[in-house]
């Protein structure tokens, strides 16, 4: 039987946030920040928009690495280590998907760049294609399906990958309220004791269903709450009156 996912374990596999600063012209986006990711929690990401929820999974990705201060992984500054040493996983709200292979063959082929055998990989994938509620569109083609559909299929494929470590920016933006459940029954399920997975999302509903921790980007700084300590109308305050939830 195939195990998914469990990729590494252990103390070490926190993320570290040492002094994180970065500035856009005279707009300081993140002042200083300094926070530890904790493998076994869903951190839900929070803030208006233009706070630096996307900035900040950006330098956690190497995308922007022109910033202050260093972001640590088994102890080492991930701007040193090999990409290729580097195992996070980055699912955006934009699903990047071959328009000429169905969801099967695009599955298939990130199964075979992770040198997975035929077999594993088809586990792996009949898993996630029954845990998304994908089973019917497997072998559609990406303009063939809705936004929704497109989008869980991007999350799929995203969960192909080798990680234990999962950042997610608007994960729930183009689903119905049915595949909104079903993305975050996934997220529960996904959850272990070796993962950390961070959302950056609007969706308060969402997070308040999934999140361990909520992580609220407020004047650069980054502040942690427990969701039971925390309603809505207290992040709304937080965060701002024109917060758009």
């Amino acid at each position: 039987m195939l195990e998914f996912y469990y990729y590494f374990s252990g103390s070490e596999d926190m993320i570290q946030l040492d002094s994180i600063s970065k500035s856009y012209g005279d707009k300081k986006v993140l002042n200083g920040i300094t926070f530890e990711f904790r493998p076994g929690n869903i951190y839900g990401l929070i803030g208006r928009n233009g706070a630096g929820k996307t900035t900040l999974l950006k330098i956690l990705m190497r995308i922007i690495r022109n910033h202050e201060g260093n972001v640590l992984f088994h102890g080492d500054n991930i701007n040193i280590v090999d990409t290729l040493d580097l195992p996070f996983v980055f699912i955006g709200d934009t699903p990047v998907l071959y328009q000429d292979l169905t969801a099967r063959e695009q599955m298939l082929f990130i199964c075979k760049l992770n040198k997975l055998s035929k077999e594993d990989a088809i586990e792996k994938i009949q898993y996630l294609a029954k845990q998304l509620k994908l089973e019917e569109y497997m072998d559609y083609y990406p303009r063939s399906v809705s936004r929704g559909t497109l989008q869980r299929i991007n999350i799929a494929i995203g969960m192909l990958r080798e990680s234990n470590v999962f950042f997610f920016d608007e994960p729930f933006i183009t689903l119905d309220p049915v595949q909104v459940d079903t993305v975050e029954q996934m997220f529960l399920n996904h959850k272990s004791t070796t993962r950390i997975q961070i959302i950056s999302s609007h969706d308060l509903d969402s997070l308040e269903t999934i999140c361990d921790k909520y992580l609220i980007l407020k004047d650069g700084q980054l502040l942690e709450f427990e969701p039971v300590t925390l309603d809505r109308k207290q992040i709304t305050k937080l965060i701002g009156d024109s917060y758009d939830a």
